[in-house]
């Protein structure tokens, strides 16, 4: 599935954009059933305001998550905006149940998990229908301009923000429909509110990265993270020079 012309000078201008259905709606239940079946799981947030179930870096234990990390309808997207060498860099599942009051506030992926140079592609893959009712993403459009800003940590879940601020007025609610992509810059202001609904907001959230691209922080080789295109072939089986040690990822979580 390639974007067209309009989306690709959206997303370098503005800094995201949306595609096309990218998975129909079998797919998705098949993704959310794959993730059911993996018990391992942390949760975001309190449970006084509603916790919010994460899952991260799984797809290797499943063949139908594999599978979907080189889908060719995603990688086709990857090809254009990032070119012919990609790693998956990350990847999560983010479901928010319904009444989930949890929010994540004003932040940029790169501000806690930054590569060298910034700036990655993110495809949040909307799993259910997401509005402002049950917490799809805000962005502010045009921010991915301006470097990586300082972040601070609220607690121990990973709910970071960045350091002295608060909001912005020229943040929008970017609503899609389930099967639907949103791509974003890593280096684009987002966040995400509350679901104050009675359905889930489920997504899965794949990041990928230029294969030249060194750890923001250490400058190490990400030889740890799955080759999905090589010289512009796509991959039916990823791999990486290396296991990923999860734990020392997280370790490494720090606002820049």
């Amino acid at each position: 599935m390639n974007l067209d012309d309009s989306a690709i000078a959206q997303y370098h201008d503005q800094g995201f954009c949306i595609t096309d259905q990218l998975l129909d709606a079998g797919e998705c239940e098949e993704i959310v059933d794959a993730f059911n079946q993996i018990q391992d799981r942390l949760m975001l947030g309190s449970d006084e305001d509603g916790a919010l179930r994460y899952q991260p870096m799984l797809f290797d234990r499943s063949e139908t998550l594999t599978g979907y990390i080189v889908d060719p309808r995603i990688l086709e997207i990857m090809a254009e905006l990032i070119g012919p060498n990609v790693r998956m860099y990350w990847e999560q599942l983010v479901a928010k149940p319904p009444q989930a009051r949890t929010e994540l506030p004003w932040h940029q992926d790169d501000g806690y998990a930054p590569t060298d140079p910034p700036g990655y592609v993110t495809c949040w893959l909307a799993l259910d229908d997401a509005d402002t009712s049950n917490g799809c993403i805000w962005v502010i459009p045009e921010s991915h301009r301006d470097g990586i800003y300082p972040h601070r940590m609220d607690g121990p879940n990973f709910r970071n923000g960045i350091d002295g601020f608060a909001g912005d007025t020229r943040g929008i609610p970017v609503p899609i429909r389930k099967g639907q992509a949103l791509l974003f810059n890593s280096l684009l202001f987002h966040r995400s509110g509350p679901n104050t609904s009675d359905t889930n907001r489920r997504a899965w959230i794949i990041q990928y990265c230029d294969a030249a691209a060194r750890h923001g922080n250490s400058l190490e080789e990400l030889d740890d993270r799955t080759w999905v295109i090589q010289a512009g072939k796509f991959l039916t089986k990823p791999y990486s020079e290396r296991p990923m040690d999860v734990g020392k990822v997280f370790a490494n979580w720090t606002p820049v």
